[in-house]
């Protein structure tokens, strides 16, 4: 956690798409100067909760615009997420759109999920071989829980290592209630497994992390415990997004009546990285503020609740 603050971007948006404040170029234009990066999850275009699966060329297309696009915004791109939360989220009944579709080979669903991050991957690095490709992006990944996780994991990166289409930084969701659930499934499951399979050791994000009851990722107070777990324990990056928690501080970023602007997340946790006399260089290796950040309005500091 101590290279960067990275930016969540929810909804990967249309090319052009900025009529919403949470659309990726709306916060895009926001993050200028500030030294925030952001993650921009490809399958928020597929629409629905969970995704709706439209077909393989729907799907291809949306990733060719959406890889096209980043181009305007790289300078603020941390990575790509392609895949957000595959493990539940493209439907894994038996007969959804997504497991009946005869253009996706596979005898169960995570073997399809597997055919797709691969076809994806590879649509994304032949238009943009420099974009970061992040994954799993599991919603669970604590394999002492569930006897289906580890095999799920394994599964994959073999896959990915075998079709050269490896995430360059591995991630996974983490809500619960302890911030100890990531040092366990990282050091006593992923690093020995990634050893195991022979992956190269790269950097690895939380994406979305907290107790799990409404308050996660940018809550004040709540997730100092978090960030000192995942600094303890080697974590690069931890995200904080930018959608809505009602009721609460949480996030780094709060939507308003008149457009996005830094809440209560922003400012703890850039007390904390200077509690921890971090550097202040973000992920691509420009600076990033500890300050009320210069791409906002004055007037627009949080105020004590």
């Amino acid at each position: 956690m101590g290279h960067s603050q990275v930016l969540l971007s929810p909804h990967q948006s249309r090319d052009g798409d900025t009529a919403y404040s949470s659309s990726t170029e709306s916060v895009a234009a926001k993050l200028r100067g500030t030294g925030v990066k952001m993650v921009a999850r490809y399958n928020n275009l597929m629409g629905g909760w969970p995704y709706v699966w439209k077909g393989v060329d729907d799907w291809m297309g949306k990733v060719d615009s959406a890889t096209r696009s980043i181009q305007k915004y790289k300078d603020v791109l941390h990575s790509v997420a392609p895949l957000n939360e595959p493990d539940n989220k493209l439907g894994p009944q038996a007969g959804s759109p997504f497991m009946t579709d005869p253009r996706v080979p596979g005898g169960t669903y995570d073997a399809k999920v597997e055919w797709l991050w691969t076809e994806t991957v590879r649509r994304i690095r032949a238009i943009d071989p420099s974009v970061k490709v992040m994954g799993t992006d599991y919603e669970h990944y604590n394999p002492w829980e569930a006897a289906d996780r580890q095999p799920r994991m394994r599964a994959f990166l073999v896959n990915a290592k075998n079709t050269g289409t490896l995430p360059d930084i591995i991630e996974w969701h983490s809500l619960g209630p302890s911030p100890g659930d990531v040092p366990e499934s990282l050091t006593r499951y992923y690093r020995p497994l990634a050893k195991e399979v022979g992956i190269s050791p790269r950097p690895v994000m939380i994406e979305e992390y907290g107790p799990g009851n409404g308050e996660f990722e940018g809550v004040p107070g709540i997730m100092i415990k978090h960030w000192a777990e995942f600094a303890r324990y080697g974590v690069d990056f931890a995200a904080m997004g930018t959608y809505t928690n009602p009721g609460l501080l949480g996030n780094t970023l709060r939507r308003t009546s008149d457009g996005l602007r830094p809440n209560g997340g922003w400012f703890t946790m850039n007390w904390f990285r200077e509690m921890r006399g971090l550097s202040s260089r973000s992920a691509a290796g420009t600076p990033a503020t500890t300050r009320r950040p210069t791409a906002w309005p004055r007037g627009t500091r949080p105020r004590a609740r």
